[in-house]
């Protein structure tokens, strides 16, 4: 009786967490605004911004950074020198929309996904809660695979 009510259990928090997730794309255009290069101080919301860097070990780019700013300019200008020195090979793939996920405190948080010739790298908008179509911050993760592209 006990192990059906954990299989139970674990049932609704795994249902829970794959309805976090959700392949939408109703605000895809943000996201191709992040990798296409066409942000905008207006894309940001008035708070505190943030970035975080992770792509320690990279191609002699031990970059692991935290920053908080309330300049946008500032905030673009060192997301678009880390994803010079990453070289980018083509597209994103693997966009997801994940609502309410909790993981910060927004309705819509927006991850995708970017290969260069050894590795992927993942991309994460956090988007305002108030205004989920302005960013309060951006992310790049270095994972330690490439993955193959898949075709969403």
């Amino acid at each position: 009786m006990r192990k059906k009510f954990y299989f139970f259990i674990s049932v609704i928090l795994i249902a829970g967490i794959i309805k976090a997730q959700c392949e939408t794309r109703i605000y895809i255009e943000l996201a191709q605004k992040v990798f296409n290069r066409h942000l905008k101080s207006s894309d940001f919301s008035n708070e505190t911004l943030f970035i975080t860097i992770d792509t320690a070990g990279f191609n002699n780019i031990d970059a692991i950074l935290y920053a908080e700013q309330k300049n946008p300019e500032d905030i673009i200008l060192m997301f678009y020198k880390t994803m010079d020195s990453i070289k980018i090979e083509s597209t994103f793939f693997n966009y997801y929309e994940l609502i309410n996920c909790g993981i910060y405190p927004s309705p819509l948080h927006q991850s995708f996904l970017v290969n260069n010739f050894e590795v992927t790298f993942k991309i994460d908008i956090w988007n305002n809660k108030d205004d989920i179509t302005k960013i309060d911050g951006l992310t790049i993760q270095k994972y330690t695979v490439k993955y193959p592209p898949t075709p969403y």
